[in-house]
């Protein structure tokens, strides 16, 4: 890549190079290069790197990190050319794993094809068991739908709650969400929860709106195993309401209805 300092380019090669898709920048480490022999000079604004009392590159003080003003000489070689440089020949089961996982006849087709420079195997034969592929390939089995339901509205809500999320609300600042479900109409409410310490509220609230607002009275109530479910607080209210609480079997996520879902 060319790199500008001082007016002048200067055409520099990076070795050890992590590619990582969807960053936005290119990174370099201040470490890396002093493991090099390079040295850092931070001044006010800017950073000199140097090496035997010459400067390759300067580093302008950006928005939040050091920026060198560079440009990227697209290689000649191919990917497999540059693969090859730093390893040797391997065997047909290296290059699978190396390329995305491709099938057995495919880098057969590569490894015998004149338009493919670079791709030396050690055998001919792709062996054994490759578990990612087993495992990416595998689809898990729907939920078998359940016979029994309850018949009363409201009667049976399924509750459960997911988070902490990565990314928070932008108004709410919420990082977790309670979805409760009735198990007679397929009915369901979302709430967005900045603590999942608020659960029991949120279900007491709602039990509250659904005496009041619908006339109708809840007499189970089905969660999983988490704290959040079987807390002091809301097994004291469903003991002095005379609502069961029922949770479901651990790792078995269908017993908790669309819930889970």
């Amino acid at each position: 890549m060319d790199i500008e300092c001082d007016g002048k380019t200067m055409r520099i090669c990076l070795t050890q190079v992590m590619h990582i898709p969807e960053a936005e920048g290119k990174i370099l480490s201040l470490k890396v290069l002093a493991q090099k022999g390079f040295q850092s000079h931070i001044l006010a604004d800017h950073i000199c790197i140097m090496k035997d009392n010459k400067t390759y590159a300067e580093a302008l003080l950006g928005k939040e990190l050091y920026e060198v003003r560079m440009k990227v000489i697209q290689s000649q070689e191919s990917i497999l050319a540059a693969v090859k440089r730093d390893n040797l020949a391997t065997d047909l089961h290296t290059w699978h794993q190396r390329l995305g996982h491709l099938g057995n006849s495919m880098l057969k087709r590569l490894a015998g094809s004149n338009s493919v420079k670079g791709m030396d195997i050690t055998s001919s034969h792709l062996t054994g068991i490759c578990r990612s592929c087993i495992m990416g390939k595998i689809d898990e089995k729907p939920f078998e739908n359940r016979v029994e339901r309850d018949s009363q509205t409201f009667g049976t809500p399924l509750a459960d709650l997911i988070g902490p999320m990565i990314s928070e609300a932008r108004w709410s600042h919420a990082k977790f969400n309670l979805v409760i479900h009735d198990d007679c109409l397929n009915f369901g409410y979302v709430f967005n929860l900045t603590q999942k310490d608020h659960t029991a509220k949120i279900i007491i609230d709602l039990d509250k709106v659904i005496e009041n607002k619908f006339q109708k009275w809840v007499h189970t109530l089905r969660t999983d195993n988490g704290g959040k479910s079987i807390n002091a607080e809301l097994q004291t209210y469903c003991q002095e309401r005379g609502i069961t609480s029922s949770t479901s079997v651990a790792y078995n996520p269908e017993l908790n209805g669309h819930a889970e879902r």
